[in-house]
This record gives C-alpha cells, sequence and structure tokens, in this order.
C-alpha cells in the first residue's frame, strides 16, 4: 500500500511518555521551539532545554514539554511529506493548516496530545497553543496537587469494575472522588480518585479477585471531578483563543466525535473544558476512525504507548512510530511501501 493508498491517522501522546533530554534533536533548529522561546518564560523554556528527568516529571513543565515535542517532531514529518522550503518564507502554522497532499489524514491526542493534535490540524495557531498548553499545566498542576492518584486496571472487566467503583462510593465520605478516568483500550482503564477512595478501591478489588492494578506515579486524580474547579478557571483562557477552521479529522476524548467546522466557538469551549475532568475516552477515537476508513496509525512523540493500545484495540491496521527526528525517513519509506 502507498501513500497516496491509505487514510492515517496522526497519534499524539500526553503526559507520562516524557523522558531525560527529550527533544534535545530538535530544540536548537526546530521552529517550534524557536516560536516557544517567545512565549514561554524563560524558567520553562529552560527547564524544557535541560530536560532533567525529575523536573520534566512536574506536570506544569511536564506538559509544553510533551507539547513541543510531538509537535516538532510531527512538523519535520509534515515538511518532508510535502516538501515545504521554510526558506521561502512558508511560517509554521501554513504547514500545519495545509491539507497532507492528496491524503485523508486525521489527528487523536491522548488528553495534553488532544492539544497537540488541535494545533497539528491547524485548528489553534502555534504561538495561542504553546500559551494554553502552559497555562493548562500550571492550572492542572496546581488543581490536584496531594489530592489523590491514579490507578492502571489491566483486563478489566467494566462491569464488576463499575460496580466496584459504585461500592467505594458507599464506603466511603461524601466528599471522596473515585471514577474511571481513561477508556485506554480493552486491555486497559484507568481510575482516579482521592487517596482514600483509592484505598477502598483497591481493597474491594483484592477482595472481588480483580488480577491486576498497578498505581501509577502521575501528581494526581485527573480527568476526574477533583478538576472541576480547575477547568472553570481554564475555561477564561480557552474563550481567549481563536478558533479556526480545519482539514483534518480531530477527534475529541470527551466523547470521539470531531471538532467538525459547525462548532461555533463555544461549544468548542465547553468541550475542551469538560476534557480536563471528563474520562478519556481514546479507544473510542480510536474506533471511531477506524469506523471511518482509517487503516494506519503513526504515533508522534515520545514512546510507544498509543501504539501499544491501537494494537490492542485492532489488530488490522498499521501502526507505525515517530518517536526521533532519525524515524522520520524510515516511517516515511514505509508509507510508500507498495508490500
Amino acid at each position: 500500500m502507498s501513500l497516496a493508498d491509505r487514510k492515517i491517522v496522526f497519534l499524539f501522546p500526553g503526559q507520562g511518555a516524557q523522558y531525560e533530554n527529550m527533544g534535545s534533536e530538535l530544540i536548537e533548529n526546530n521552529p517550534v521551539y524557536a516560536a516557544a522561546k517567545e512565549v514561554l518564560s524563560e524558567e520553562v523554556f529552560e527547564v524544557i532545554r535541560e530536560g532533567k528527568k525529575e523536573a520534566l516529571e512536574k506536570t506544569k513543565y511536564c506538559q509544553p514539554a510533551i507539547f513541543l515535542n510531538s509537535l516538532a517532531l510531527y512538523f519535520e514529518f509534515k515538511k518532508a511529506i510535502t516538501g515545504y522550503d521554510m526558506a521561502d518564507g512558508t511560517d509554521v502554522d501554513a504547514v500545519f493548516k495545509s491539507p497532507l497532499s492528496d491524503v485523508p489524514a486525521a489527528m487523536i491526542g491522548l488528553s495534553l496530545g488532544e492539544y497537540t493534535a488541535l494545533c497539528a490540524g491547524g485548528k489553534i495557531s502555534l504561538s495561542q497553543a504553546i500559551e494554553l498548553v502552559n497555562t493548562r499545566g500550571n492550572i492542572m498542576s496546581k488543581g490536584v496537587q496531594g489530592k489523590g492518584a491514579m490507578i492502571a486496571v489491566m483486563r478489566p472487566n467494566l462491569d464488576l469494575l463499575k460496580d466496584i467503583i459504585e461500592e467505594t462510593v458507599k464506603n466511603v465520605d461524601s466528599d471522596e472522588v473515585i471514577a474511571i478516568c481513561n477508556y485506554n483500550s480493552p486491555q486497559q482503564v484507568v481510575v482516579g480518585g482521592t487517596f482514600k477512595a483509592l484505598d477502598e478501591f483497591e481493597r474491594l478489588c483484592v477482595e472481588k479477585g480483580v488480577k491486576k492494578i498497578v498505581r501509577i506515579n502521575v501528581e494526581g486524580p485527573f480527568h476526574t471531578e477533583v478538576l472541576k474547579e480547575s477547568a472553570e478557571e481554564f475555561e477564561n483562557f480557552l474563550k481567549n483563543v481563536e478558533y479556526l477552521p480545519s482539514d483534518f479529522r480531530i477527534y475529541s476524548n470527551v466523547d470521539g466525535n470531531v471538532y467538525g467546522d459547525e462548532m461555533n466557538k463555544a461549544q468548542i469551549v465547553q468541550k475542551l473544558k469538560r476534557q480536563m475532568f471528563s474520562p478519556v475516552r481514546f479507544q473510542e477515537c480510536v474506533q471511531e476512525a477506524i469506523k471511518c476508513g482509517y487503516d494506519t496509525f503513526v504515533e508522534i512523540g515520545a514512546g510507544k504507548t498509543l501504539s501499544s493500545f491501537v494494537k490492542k484495540i485492532d489488530k488490522t491496521v498499521e501502526v507505525l512510530n515517530v518517536e526521533k527526528l532519525e524515524d522520520v525517513e524510515c516511517v516515511l519509506a514505509k508509507l510508500n511501501s507498495q508490500a
């Protein structure tokens, strides 16, 4: 299958994919990072440039760092496909907004990655997206600090899991929070909540024979009601953004639907606001894209987590990764392969 015969979905990772020195090969010569240097504070940009693992584990640094790394790699990939020459004065936003030659393309991002998708798809300009992601990281960090955690449940029985969550709610105080916050694949969902609720949830999982649960090393229970007040604060920043028409199908984590051009600004703002405290429906986004005929998934950015999820959702689609600059040509060759 050649590139022209494919329908491609670009995948963008969220928080947790970061690693030491992430983006070091791109940071000096890529226009995405050049734009970030003009927008971010000197402190935040230096943390990203230095790429120290301990600093990148903090939400307020991690979110802009992952966003910039994914977007810079996507820019290099798009440039390689379309043949854009930045010397001719073409700006970065024009590269993102332009169609992918004649290839139908869609975007799915996980949590933070949804903002990468919105920028890569030309729905939000680069400078506004950088500001938005930086603000989001700060607000979310403050909103969850010391308030809870997240637990991955492997090979879940969803009916049993929902019963356990319901029983947990009955057994703890009314101000405790517990909920499914990520539907990643048939093999993994994530539950988030306050500490007391999660302790009771873990106890009930053991009691009821849930085979494998793993605590996740994050700052708090993202995509739960814990962040509802933070989302109210974030809404003020979302209202200041210009949302542009896009030639790409960009899927929403909230409901698996696309950000259609028929959506008005208020609807987009409400959807992105809800995204902060609603479960991430990554599996549903992927399934919807496959229903629409998309057959090739290319993960752009750190790690291969989303690729592993897609393989568990549907084994018939092709899955590729661009994790480093050196991967661009290799993946392009595979996309153009007639095999």
